[in-house]
């Protein structure tokens, strides 16, 4: 097992996943386009992949919005059309070069592909740049007051779904351009800068600075080193005060119900949809804040250990070994 390549296979969090194919606002229609010559029958793809050497995955991941091409009408006449969709794409760092092409084609892709060797150190700058003007029908709608802040979903007639559970803010999903990276099958902690499915981490609000890049380097050598740290407050002061301020920002600069907040305040935000009451709450208890903007850095080591051994027939949990047909030894997991 430990010779053998784990693929990480990086996937968005729910959030972004429950409305990933986001119609563009009505002001920006689709575009009926050419679809692909032939529709049916083309080679498939491979996904791009950002592999790990030596020892290390090191990779930038973005989320960004572009136009893709999608089937319209799949009636007798088939036809395609241009949208606006969120996608992510990125590149290795350890050898800094250009994209794979295909994320620069019309045609929608997977992310790509992170593969990694069991006990290899993963680190990942995470960069959220999604544009939420491309999207003003689906997305952030409770910061603009058209509902409570909770998720809806909407249906091709134009109708929507109720909200059947009661939810109130922020006790609910909220995700709208807001996202996450978490991975499946590496037993990853999900807490510190491991695979924090928690995170809530929104569009960025401008380039990050060369102070905040530097930062960030800094952290991915300390974590070689020493691992990742365990309380957000081991993180670079610099880095903490950085988040602090965008927090800070998005709550006293977000409209709500088409008003802008005066210069100097008060926020338009209801107190229920500002993010830095729940960070403060989830600092001041030694948790991760959840709510993060625009960057967020990824870094922990795929678990490397021998697996328990189990003994056929004793009862799960028991350890033990076994023997093949041929005599030889075999391990086996626990069956728990």
């Amino acid at each position: 097992m430990k010779n053998k390549f784990s693929a990480l296979v990086a996937a968005c969090g729910l959030l972004l996943v429950l409305v990933v194919f986001v119609p563009r606002a009505t002001a920006q229609e689709p575009r009926i386009v050419d679809c692909p010559n032939p529709l049916a029958g083309q080679g498939l793809l491979t996904v791009p992949e950002i592999k790990s050497e030596g020892g290390r995955l090191k990779a930038l991941l973005v989320l960004s919005d572009n136009d893709r091409r999608v089937m319209w009408d799949t009636g007798t006449t088939p036809r395609c059309a241009t949208q606006y969709m969120r996608y992510f794409h990125g590149y290795s760092l350890l050898k800094p070069g250009p994209e794979d092409p295909l994320f620069s084609k019309s045609d929608p892709i997977p992310g790509p592909t992170l593969r990694a060797r069991v006990g290899d150190l993963i680190e990942i700058q995470f960069e959220n740049l999604i544009n939420t003007q491309h999207f003003s029908n689906s997305l952030d709608r409770g910061e603009s007051g058209q509902n409570d802040g909770c998720d809806i979903t909407f249906a091709g007639t134009g109708g929507k779904s109720q909200n059947l559970n009661g939810d109130t803010m922020p006790n609910c999903l909220h995700g709208s351009s807001t996202v996450n990276v978490h991975f499946h099958g590496t037993h990853t902690t999900p807490n510190t800068s491991g695979d924090n499915v928690l995170l809530f981490i929104r569009p960025a609000q401008g380039a990050l600075t060369p102070d905040g890049q530097r930062v960030l380097n800094e952290f991915f050598t300390a974590c070689e080193k020493t691992g990742p740290p365990m309380y957000w407050t081991d993180m670079p002061a610099y880095w903490q005060g950085l988040q602090k301020q965008f927090v800070t920002n998005y709550d006293n600069t977000a409209p709500y119900k088409g008003q802008s907040p005066p210069p100097g305040g008060p926020p338009a935000l209801p107190k229920n949809m500002q993010l830095s009451p729940v960070n403060q709450r989830e600092i001041a208890n030694r948790l991760w804040p959840q709510y993060q903007i625009g960057y967020f850095p990824y870094c922990f080591k795929v678990p490397a250990y021998d697996p328990a051994l189990v003994k056929m027939g004793r009862r799960p949990g028991r350890t033990g070994t076994t023997r093949t047909s041929t005599g030889r030894r075999r391990s086996t997991w626990p069956t728990e």
